[in-house]
């Protein structure tokens, strides 16, 4: 409101259409949010002692299924972001795996995410989004909605044995490392966004129209004729 409030007065008292000074103020108003968010979520603070229980609750509620697959707690922390966000993270004891949960007040997702040797990564998640724009070479991604943690788990290792096939090798993350890996991770999404002009709208026009349909699939069927040089290049 404090963003669009004053730009659709300085659209009336200019005589510009509405619709055009309340798009304007909207990609300006997501500007900022965009340059908000990439400072804030860099700082990984601990989570407030007040007001955040109902979300531990919620991440804590299938902590046993989590457990039972082979994850054990690795780390938890906060990002004061616009949509605040609790985040727990887990590790899998025997399988170099890395699962992050998250609770945005609204709304929960979560990621599972591998690395392997030569900077490439896979990232399996129920958060759509991460398919709104076409993503880097090298950061490889199965969407998945509306799947329990233990068919992510298994849609996650399905992906795992389609790199090594393809003669990729996973690696462990050190426990240490994963704070690290978790900024870097952000930063160059922001990275991006920064480097193109057009990224924020190529975000917004993406999420919108739900583009990126062909990361909801398994990777073996984004890539039918194995995994091209291209994904690897860059």
């Amino acid at each position: 409101m404090a963003v669009m409030a004053p730009v659709l007065w300085l659209g009336d008292w200019l005589g510009l259409p509405f619709f055009l000074t309340a798009a304007a103020g909207f990609i300006a108003l997501n500007y900022l949010l965009f340059a908000y968010n990439s400072r804030a979520m860099r700082v990984l603070r601990p989570i407030p002692e007040r007001g955040y229980d109902r979300r531990r609750e919620a991440l804590e509620r299938d902590e046993h299924v989590l457990f039972n697959l082979g994850f054990r707690k690795l780390d938890e922390f906060y990002l004061k972001s616009v949509s605040d966000v609790v985040v727990y993270a887990y590790e899998h004891r025997s399988e170099p795996v890395i699962l992050c949960a998250y609770h945005a007040g609204v709304k929960s997702f979560c990621d599972f995410v591998t690395k392997f040797e030569g900077d490439v990564s896979l990232l399996t998640t129920t958060a759509g989004t991460a398919g709104a724009v076409r993503r880097p070479a090298r950061r490889l991604a199965q969407i998945f909605k509306n799947l329990d943690y233990a068919q992510m788990f298994e849609e996650h290792r399905r992906g795992v044995a389609f790199l090594e096939r393809q003669g990729l090798r996973a690696s462990e993350l050190p426990a240490t490392s994963f704070r690290q890996f978790f900024v870097d991770s952000v930063q160059e999404f922001y990275d991006c966004g920064r480097r193109d002009r057009l990224f924020l709208l190529r975000f917004m026009g993406g999420f919108l129209t739900a583009a990126g349909q062909s990361y909801r699939r398994p990777l073996e069927q984004q890539y039918p004729a194995g995994l091209p040089r291209e994904a690897l290049a860059g």
